[in-house]
């Protein structure tokens, strides 16, 4: 047995190997990262496909107030898919205002 077949490890082509040429080693390598891309390019295509199925289950509209506090005229805006908690939210928001505006008279 040649010194190169006992250092050849199986699964494993080399250039210079018996029967295989140089471009023979690079094709494998090519196809290799080729599939590497591939991969790597169905795994974020699979990503982004459930990020947008799961993003349009529930669409989130835009809920805006406004009221005359402090002297001038607020609006408060608020994403929410539900008009309940818009309708808190809102109610928190102007309450905040309401004692910014009490604690600034005393």
């Amino acid at each position: 047995m040649s010194k190169s077949a006992k250092e050849h490890k199986p699964g494993r082509l080399e250039a210079g190997s018996e029967g295989m040429k140089e471009g023979d080693a690079l094709s494998v390598q090519h196809s290799a990262v080729s599939n590497k891309h591939r991969m790597t390019v169905y795994v974020m295509l699979i990503t982004a496909g459930l990020l947008l199925f799961t993003g349009c289950t529930q669409q989130e509209q835009m809920y805006k107030e406004s009221r005359v506090l402090m002297d001038t005229y607020c609006t408060i805006t608020v994403v929410s898919p539900s008009k309940e908690n818009a309708r808190s939210a809102i109610d928190a928001g102007f309450e905040e205002i309401k004692k910014l505006e009490d604690f600034m008279k005393d």
